[in-house]
Parts: C-alpha cells; structure tokens; sequence
C-alpha cells in the first residue's frame, strides 16, 4: 500500500524526523503508533523543497515485511518448539552474567536438566505426543523460576537453567526440589496420564569452571551421574566426575581395538548336576586378555 504524499512540517513532534529527510534520506524507516495502540511500520522517500522549507514524503507500507524479518531474528534465538532462548541466547547470556560475576565476586549456577525416559514415551506415543510434553515441561520449569533467570532448550529433552547473583548454595537445592515436584506432575497425553521425572546436573561459578563451556560441560556430566544413581535426583559436579569420563572413555577406546585385534576370546564352563555329578550343559562366557593388564575376569 503506497500512502498519499504528506506535507510535513516541524510541528506534531517530527522535529527529530525533518533533519534526516531534509538531509537527503531515503528509504526512512518509521514506526507509526496508531492511538487504539496498534504498529504500522512504514518505508519513506523525501522529496525536499529548499523554496518553502518543507518537505515532502511518500510512504509505504512494510509492517508484514517488518514481522516476517522479527519472526526470522526470533527463530535464530529461540527454541521454535518451545518458545525458550536456544543454545546461542543461552550461552551469550551465560558470557554476560559470567562477567558481572566476575566484577561482583557473586556466584551462579548452570543447571543441566534431561527428561527421563523420554525416548520410550516418544517411541510409545508418537512425535506430536512427545513434542506436546517438550512443551509443558518447558512452561513448568519456566513457571518454577524467578524472573530474572533463563531457561534454554538445547534440544531434544535436554533444558538449561542459568541462576545468577547467588549467595547463597542452598538456594539452588530448594530451587531443583521444586523443579522435581513440578516436574512430576502427571501429564494429560492424548488422553493417557503419564509420570514424567528429570535428572538435573548443576555446576557452580566459580569452583567448578570459569567460562560457559566449562560451566555447561560438567553440569552435563552431574547430570549424567544422576541418571546413574538412579534418575529423578540432582547432583552437584565434583572433580571425579570428570575422572570418570576420562576412565570410561579410555575403556571404550579399549574395547574398541579389542574387537579388531582379536583380544577377545570365549572360554566354556561346564554346569554340573550335584545330584548326579553329570555335566548338565556348558555356558560360553567372553573373556579379554588386554595386553597391557592381562586377562579380565570377573570381580
């Protein structure tokens, strides 16, 4: 829509308008706000007239054009499923609160959070069932924290939480015990309720990393060991944890070469009937003769 050439002056509060038109701007951008509170966002060329003082202006209309750019600059920061920041905004909002931390000498803690099970309620129930619960998880743990904190989806079932300006640790185990009871409220899927819990890791600024992909990493890994002991816990990072990545890595790189090394092998044991001392059959069990710790057996 092409607007009717307007004749505008310094009065109605375009004083701040008039010198970039007068100047030779074109293509002006202007955000008009009507009195019943709606936006028009609308493109302009000037046409000055040095004689009389004034200028002239036409104006086009660009507000869906205005909303697809917004849409688009929304989806690069923002989870699309859920409405969350996504891992970009949550990083650089991480960055920004590391550094203020730093200035302050507060601390903060990243929270690693991972739906359990969800793969069996997705695989059970279907993608739009499993992104409907995505969802309202996402709203609960939105609704459970303060105003003033983020929380991210990263993807899949996987949500980050950034809690700033903390004093003090215990804070942060009140918080993720409410997360867990909110959390665990039963969710209305197509009908079905279904009992839905989460593992949470946390990792505190500054003992336990000093940048955001540290702070995430062993977050990460708390969270891991929380679904080893058993899911639907919270557990604070420690330094052997990361020990134990280390170890587990090793030992799968380990295995690994195994494989094609031939340092596997199977031994056969016999299971006898003590009440007629026969072999009643034979059970193959895998053994490894790792070249550098000898043979694994059993502990």
């Amino acid at each position: 829509k092409v607007w009717e050439h307007l004749e505008l002056d310094d009065e109605g509060g375009r004083r701040e308008v008039l010198p970039r038109l007068r100047a030779g701007a074109t293509d002006l951008e202007l955000k008009l706000r009507h009195r019943d509170g709606s936006v028009l966002w609308t493109l302009w060329n000037a046409a000055p007239d040095p004689d009389r003082g004034l200028v002239y202006a036409a104006g086009l209309d660009i507000s869906e054009r205005r909303r697809a750019e917004n849409q688009i600059e929304h989806l690069a920061y923002h989870d699309a499923l859920t409405g969350l920041p996504n891992r970009h905004l949550f990083v650089d909002r991480l960055d920004t609160a590391l550094s203020r931390a730093r200035r302050t000498g507060e601390s903060l803690a990243v929270l690693f959070v991972d739906i359990d099970h969800f793969k069996s309620i997705n695989d059970s129930l279907g993608h739009t069932a499993g992104d409907a619960l995505l969802r309202t998880l996402a709203q609960r743990v939105r609704s459970a924290l303060r105003g003033e904190d983020t929380v991210a989806r990263l993807g899949g079932d996987e949500f980050t939480v950034l809690l700033a300006g903390l004093r003090d640790p215990e804070d942060v185990l009140r918080l993720t015990e409410k997360l867990h009871q909110t959390i665990r409220q039963p969710v209305d899927l197509a009908g079905r309720e279904i009992a839905v819990s989460a593992s949470i890791g946390v990792g505190f600024y500054p003992q336990d990393g000093d940048n955001a992909e540290q702070l995430l990493k062993n977050a990460d890994l708390a969270m891991y060991r929380a679904k080893e002991l058993g899911r639907d816990r919270t557990q604070f990072y420690t330094a052997t944890m990361g020990a134990r990545l280390l170890e587990h890595m090793n030992l799968e790189g380990r295995l690994r070469r195994a494989l094609t090394t031939g340092e596997l092998f199977l031994e056969y044991q016999p299971i006898v009937n003590l009440a007629t001392s026969r072999v009643h059959t034979r059970e193959a069990l895998l053994r490894w003769h790792d070249p550098t710790r000898g043979t694994a057996l059993p502990g």
